[in-house]
């Protein structure tokens, strides 16, 4: 197996098998429109009325992950770069990895923890934030709020755009780490101690670049998937001063509304009295001011 093969390893929900949770190889309700794998906990749960207990399965990647990590040895290496880190907060399936030499003297402050896990094990210099006290410097945060992105009913959505995320800037760092083993190989032979360095110095300064790009990357996607739309560029350009013709004044996003697809309106339709419900009169039309009308009227008969 390849680091990369692990990390795609790390993401799964079990999906194509019998325990895949999304719907997408048998109905699943729980999945909701966007074939969300994920389920919130408790993972066990009961029927109040019956009695009967059920599960929910806990799949290799999932939302309540703290960090997870790949870890290589390479013999070949030099002592302080022979182990290898990919390393990640939060939700492996959604996590983008820094790569961290075992022999780092120092950490990046944003993936840092100012308390620790131990009494004085806390970094100095660190970003003061925890599990409560949020902060956009953090680590911890970032990945959250771009994993978080992915829960719910847009999964389907914006899960694809994740992950193409992830696999851009992992073919990148992989690249940026085949260079960096080269010169650490070369500067050991020299000066031990500078190659320490050197190979600590890229540990910090890659961790706190990709912390950076992260949030960048979160506002990008905030901004693409919002409101149930999804937003694209503008498709004509900005007016210049004087121009009045071919451009807008303002900056106008593609808006596309994209519903949910057949099968959940289906269900929706199915369930209780909806059909009756949502169901607009035979001979109606459907255009946005007539909609209108019929909300009136519908009130004026309550």
């Amino acid at each position: 197996l390849s680091v990369n093969d692990t990390i795609v390893a790390m993401r799964t929900h079990f999906e194509g098998t019998w325990f895949d949770p999304s719907g997408e190889t048998r109905p699943d309700v729980g999945a909701g429109p966007g074939r969300s794998p994920y389920r919130w906990r408790p993972l066990v749960w009961q029927n109040k009325e019956t009695g009967q207990h059920y599960i929910n399965e806990r799949t290799v990647a999932t939302q309540q992950t703290a960090w997870s990590f790949v870890a290589t040895s390479r013999s070949w290496m030099p002592p302080p770069a022979r182990a290898l880190q990919w390393w990640a907060p939060d939700d492996s399936s959604t996590a983008v990895r820094t790569p961290v030499y075992g022999g780092a003297t120092k950490v990046p402050a944003s993936f840092a923890d100012p308390v620790g896990q131990e009494p004085a094990s806390g970094v100095p210099g660190s970003v003061k934030a925890d599990a409560y006290k949020m902060s956009l410097e953090s680590a911890f945060w970032v990945w959250n709020l771009v994993a978080n992105m992915a829960y719910g009913e847009r999964y389907n959505e914006i899960y694809p755009a994740i992950l193409a995320e992830i696999e851009s800037v992992h073919t990148r760092l992989f690249r940026q780490v085949q260079g960096m083993d080269k010169e650490i190989q070369e500067q050991y032979e020299k000066d031990p101690k500078s190659a320490v360095r050197t190979l600590t110095d890229f540990v910090v300064s890659t961790g706190e670049s990709l912390t950076a790009y992260w949030l960048s990357f979160w506002m990008r996607l905030f901004a693409r998937f919002r409101d149930g739309f999804t937003i694209g560029p503008p498709k004509q350009r900005q007016c210049q001063a004087g121009e009045k013709k071919e451009c807008t004044s303002r900056v106008l996003p593609d808006v596309q509304e994209n519903g949910y697809d057949t099968e959940w309106y289906g269900r929706i339709i199915s369930d209780g009295d909806n059909q009756e419900h949502y169901g607009v009169p035979a001979g109606a039309s459907l255009g946005e001011g007539d909609l209108f009308k019929l909300q009136v009227i519908e009130k004026k008969k309550h």
